[in-house]
């Protein structure tokens, strides 16, 4: 069709039609340029600049994908709170009619046009809006984080063809070249030059590269990685100052064609050498001198021939002691800083360690042998040593690397050996959360009840205060926060869906559902009432719980976040006004407002008396005379953001990074005990001397006369861990989290969010790799930041993950297609596919094979460890065979659905069947360096010795779950189920 445009004439009559074209054609015209010679996104301006609560989007131009200008005037503020996390802050543009005809016009319709910018916050991105930024957090007091690498689109000219400048060209801003990139006959790019914006660029030269720089060197500023070969024609200097540090990942081979290394100057070595073949030592002296010109000394022990050195005999020792006479080898012994983390006690042989090491109890060692003599154990334990020669070692990692009993350290990363040759006393067996709790809680006279508020796992959770574990989870509506029990029945604040859930204990099902103001977060039951704190409508809702009906709305001043009854009246903390109201309940007014400290949050109160406030951005707790209205003492507590608050007797408990024990008489502070509370500061309840506390990502169970921690627990099943050296990571299934728990203090001290369902966890010595059974892929997280660096694609329903060291690839077993997948440790794509067995579960390797068991057809399938590696046989096995473990030289299969394990040579297919008791049906296993440790289903643990099969119980932590691995970290066994990660002895 034609483009038409209006064709004036002097004596034309014009109709609206004539000019809504005239109109039409220019509006048309110009978007149809920009759509077709720009690019939409940003003009000028429009800057995002984070603030409290809310962001502030700056004055400018942008265009959309329709090629519309908006054009955005003055700065606009728009409004932000908790649940905009990953959510984007947008630009669009409204057209609508406005401005009426008014009288005398008989019509009276719209005469303009308006064209608005209206910026705004939204989940996904629309079409028709530019985006100007993404959120990455809203922190509790609404400070708003902004995503630092995400790119705003910034509009640009479109050239469909060849662009040919003939003049020069100057770019002041970024220049995006999406084609090819051909320089032909370019002198010189003066200023800086980037080659590619992101990690996975990939900038190629076909020709040489030459420095102009004036010393005549290339000069590279930035870290190198060379996947390839780097050939080098000339001398290579690496590092230019005595400060440098040149690491080398791989191996440095030479091509000299003596066939060795040749290292002209000194070599200082601070840590450890290697040597696999022979040293020749006649140019190595103690003191200056060659080593092969001197004789045995008396005086000198180091002046030893090399022929004496040659004879000193054995195979793998530890050198420190040089006989002076002979001049062989008279001693060998574990050294100092290797031995470390071993401890004994003078009476026991358990205990502690250094100095007052003396004596070695063998009834917790195993096995004999000739390496370890009574001289050398006195050397290593600086004293007697009862019966030394029951003693044995046992390697501490197999040469092919596929057990790792090394603890890292955080900041360098270096290796400390975890010794587990040696008895040692340990802690009480510890049990780590594994939901996102934000501190709601509530006790209904028999068992707790916590919040959980992962926006996929929204449900409270029942615990039996007396077994620590969860009964059951009852699901609720979006992003529960306050509980409270009254009137026969648990309240759930559900503060993503504006809603209280009213609970039946009994039957554990919800029974009710009330709508209530904004965000409601907190709850107090007074007679036959139910409170409700609405944070962002800044008012309290009346429930009648009988009716389950709301009678009244009290309005009180901004965001109230706490509720406490303290006689008829309740009090209600608001956080946003640093005050707290006072609300006569039986005329629901507010009567008074008392002035508190910053951000107040929990409340609690013992008596008529005195009303505490935990003021969460000061530090403090204030203490207010409930009569005359006004603060009479404040009480400056170091745990940082204090939150919830419980009265027990005399004391007052204040939670926040840590709980902390006031005496109410005095005003101070008598005791701290390490327990995170959750940020909202929900109720601290206690029974039976405990108090209980929620953290974000634990329960913690506190001894209220000892002042320590009881026991810390709580939900989420898990079927999968990995130990790193010093953090274990546990899967947490049916949510889309893995948690960082510290080995040491049971602590969760990070939640790395990756796909749906995550399964099972491997670590390959840099980072951590989680199978997502719900999303078909893999996530690489390193375990220094927590970022998850990639996303691999795998096969249908991911189960088991298993790393093979010597040749760098990871196999992942596709339950849900009969297939296992590879790729290398650094790629982020698979290098194959290959099909297995049905129902492919477990997977463990071995140097140069990996092993699936697959629990369908009852057989264990063995593979070559590369990546296009054959199939080398297909193993019948027990009946539904699930976990997998390797010792030194065997395979080891728990059949799941027989009384059995399978025990299958590595240098073969021949395999042996270990019978279990009747009844242990065995489903977790681990291998300890001397032991396969075997949890059953009926809750028994089993020992086995890996060379006689001979099998005695033992004493396993159990969380009732079936599946999964035990993880041992070279000190305790681990095991994560239904609810509960525990740690315990072997």
């Amino acid at each position: 069709m034609a483009i038409q445009r209006l064709n004036y004439f002097t004596g034309q009559f014009l109709r609206e039609d004539d000019f809504k074209l005239e109109q039409d054609y220019h509006l048309s015209m110009r978007r149809k340029h920009n759509k077709s010679a720009h690019t939409p996104g940003i003009v000028y301006g429009l800057e995002v600049v984070a603030g409290a609560s809310q962001v502030i989007v700056k004055a400018g131009m942008a265009i959309d994908n329709d090629g519309r200008e908006i054009v955005l005037e003055t700065d606009a503020m728009v409004a932000i709170n908790a649940t905009h996390a990953n959510a984007y802050v947008v630009i669009a543009l409204e057209e609508k009619k406005t401005d009426k005809a008014v009288d005398p016009d008989p019509i009276k319709l719209e005469t303009r046009w308006t064209e608005t910018a209206l910026p705004a916050v939204v989940v996904d991105l629309p079409a028709g809006a530019v985006g100007l930024a993404q959120v990455a957090a809203v922190a509790g007091n609404g400070a708003v984080t902004l995503k630092s690498d995400y790119r705003r689109i910034d509009s640009a000219p479109v050239v469909g063809g060849d662009l040919t400048v003939g003049r020069d060209l100057t770019v002041k801003g970024n220049l995006e070249v999406h084609g090819q990139t051909t320089l032909i006959e370019a002198d010189q790019m003066r200023g800086n030059v980037v080659l590619g914006d992101d990690d996975t660029d990939t900038v190629t030269v076909a020709g040489s590269i030459l420095t102009g720089h004036s010393s005549g060197q290339l000069r590279i500023d930035s870290p190198v990685t060379m996947t390839g070969n780097l050939a080098v024609q000339g001398n290579v200097v690496l590092g230019d100052a005595d400060a440098d540090t040149v690491t080398v990942e791989g191996s440095v081979v030479t091509g000299h064609t003596s066939g060795k290394l040749k290292i002209g100057s000194p070599v200082d070595v601070v840590g450890d050498i290697a040597v696999s073949g022979s040293v020749d030592g006649r140019d190595v002296s103690a003191d200056g001198s060659k080593l092969d010109g001197h004789v045995a000394s008396t005086s000198n022990p180091h002046l030893t021939t090399a022929a004496q050195v040659d004879t000193q005999g054995g195979v793998d020792r530890l050198v420190t002691q040089i006989n002076a006479g002979s001049g062989v080898i008279a001693a060998a012994r574990l050294d100092g800083a290797i031995a470390r983390e071993t401890r004994f006690n003078i009476a026991t042989g358990h205990g502690h360690d250094g100095a007052d090491s003396k004596k070695i109890s063998p009834s917790d060692l195993a096995g004999v042998s000739g390496d370890v003599t009574a001289t050398n154990l006195n050397v290593l334990t600086a004293g007697p040593t009862s019966n030394a020669a029951a003693l044995h070692t046992h390697p501490f990692a197999p040469a092919d690397r596929s057990v790792t009993l090394a603890k890292l350290d955080p900041i360098t990363r270096s290796r400390l050996l975890r010794v587990p040759l040696l008895a040692q006393i340990f802690n009480p067996p510890m049990a780590v959360s594994l939901a996102y709790l934000p501190g709601g809680m509530a006790f209904d006279g028999t068992h707790f009840w916590v919040a959980n508020t992962v926006s996929n796992e929204n449900a409270v959770l029942k615990i039996d205060p007396t077994t620590n574990l969860v009964v059951t989870i009852v699901a609720v509506d979006s992003t529960p926060f306050g509980l409270a029990f009254g009137g026969g029945y648990l309240w759930v604040a559900n503060w993503g869906s504006n809603s209280v859930s009213k609970i039946d204990v009994a039957t554990n099902s919800v029974v009710a559902r009330i709508s209530v103001g904004s965000q409601p977060n907190a709850l107090a039951v007074s007679g036959a009432f139910l409170w409700v704190a609405n944070y962002f409508g800044d008012s309290v809702s009346k429930i009648d719980m009988a009716k389950e009906a709301v009678v009244a709305k009290v309005a009180v001043e901004s965001n109230p976040a706490g509720l406490a009854v303290v006689g008829s009246f309740l009090w209600a903390a608001n956080s946003g006004s640093d005050s707290v109201s006072k609300i006569d309940m039986a005329t629901n007014t507010v009567v008074a407002i008392v002035s508190v400290g910053s951000q107040p949050r929990g409340l609690a109160a013992a008596t008529g008396t005195f009303l505490w406030v935990a003021n969460n951005n000061s530090g403090t707790v204030s203490k207010v005379d409930v009569g005359a209205n006004i603060v009479v003492a404040t009480v400056p507590v170091a745990s940082n953001y204090p939150s919830a608050l419980a009265v027990i007797g005399s004391f007052l408990w204040v939670g926040g990074n840590q709980v902390q024990k006031v005496d109410t008489n005095t005003n101070t502070v008598v005791a701290t005990v390490p327990a995170p509370v959750g940020f909202w500061g929900a109720a601290m309840p206690s029974v039976s001397g405990f108090l209980w506390v929620a953290g974000s990502s634990q329960v913690t169970k506190i001894d209220l006369a000892a002042n320590t921690v009881a026991a810390t627990l709580l939900a989420g099943e898990s079927r999968g861990m990995a130990f790193d050296g010093l953090y274990m990571w546990v899967a947490v299934y049916g949510s889309a989290r893995v948690l960082q728990v510290d080995i040491d203090t049971g602590q969760v001290v990070r939640t790395v969010m990756v796909g749906t369902r995550p399964h099972s966890v491997v670590y390959n010595g840099k980072h951590v790799f989680v199978t997502n059974f719900g999303s078909n892929s893999v996530s690489k997280i390193d375990p220094l930041t927590g970022s998850v660096l990639a996303t691999i694609p795998v096969g249908a329903n991911p189960a088991g993950i298993a790393y093979d060291p010597f040749y760098q690839t990871l196999w992942v077993a596709n339950s849900g297609d009969g297939t296992v997948s590879v790729f290398y440790e650094h790629a982020t794509s698979l290098a194959g596919t290959f099909s297995v067995g049905s129902n492919p579960q477990g997977v463990a390797c071995e140097s140069n094979y990996v092993w699936i068991t697959n629990t369908g057809d009852n057989t264990v399938s063995k593979l070559g460890a590369w990546a296009d590696g054959p199939l080398y046989g297909t193993i019948p096995v027990g009946a539904a065979p699930q976990a997998i473990v390797f010792d030194y030289s065997n395979m080891w299969v728990a059949n799941t659905g027989a009384n059995s394990l399978s025990k299958i040579a590595t240098d073969s297919t021949a395999t042996t069947s270990v019978a279990l008791p009747a009844g242990a049906l065995p489903a977790r296993m681990c291998f300890n360096g001397t032991h396969l440790l075997v949890q059953c289903t009926n809750g028994q643990g089993y020992r086995v010795d890996i060379y006689t099969n001979t099998v005695l119980p033992m004493l396993l932590p159990s969380t009732g779950s079936h599946t999964g691995l035990l993880v041992f970290d070279g000190v305790s066994i681990w095991q994560a189920g239904n609810g509960t990660l525990l740690k315990a002895p072997v």
